[in-house]
């Protein structure tokens, strides 16, 4: 078991001029998934981190959690997976990333972090400082996008406006 932190990054308020973000103002991350595949691309397990806690800052969140992970002695990649499904497909990483999307406005979040000596441990069953220093801070990237319409022109009223060629649902993560 070890302490892992994700980050979600957010605009500062320094950069008003930006009409987009990659955020809402205030992003939320229900539950936090580890996806664990070995060099072959084939699921090794899917763990579920245990509730953690949650810090603000101007311009990130953080969250921590705690998560038991099996050691390996090959290459290995971890897909973190926010407001994830709480079953995932077993079979090969394109497969079982690949399928899951969201849709309706429900926010994920993804990143994948590769270990290429695999998850190593300590002789006394900690895992190895390497492996623990990869999962601190890592940064995920979410899969819809925030949109801000503002006026400030004189004589000028927005009374609609439109988005074209919009998507109802997205990939978590870039398949």
């Amino acid at each position: 078991s070890t302490t892992i932190s994700v980050v979600l990054p957010q605009i500062p308020d320094a950069y008003p001029q930006l009409g987009t973000r990659a955020m809402g103002m205030n992003p939320q991350m229900e539950n936090l998934y580890l996806a664990v595949f070995d060099d072959n691309g084939y699921l090794l397990e899917y763990v579920k981190a245990a509730d953690g806690s949650q810090m603000a800052t101007k311009n990130e969140t953080t969250y921590k959690y705690q998560v038991s992970l099996t050691p390996t002695d090959f290459p290995t990649y971890i897909h973190f997976i926010g407001n994830a499904p709480s079953t995932l497909s077993f079979g090969t990483e394109v497969e079982a990333v690949g399928k899951l999307f969201t849709e309706g406005g429900s926010e994920a979040y993804w990143q994948k972090i590769s270990f290429p000596q695999g998850i190593k441990k300590n002789a006394d069953g900690t895992l190895h400082t390497s492996v623990t220093n990869a999962l601190k801070d890592v940064r995920l990237v979410r899969n819809f996008a925030w949109i801000k319409l503002s006026n400030s022109a004189e004589n000028f009223e927005v009374t609609s406006y439109c988005v074209i060629n919009t998507r109802t649902k997205g990939t978590v993560a870039p398949y």
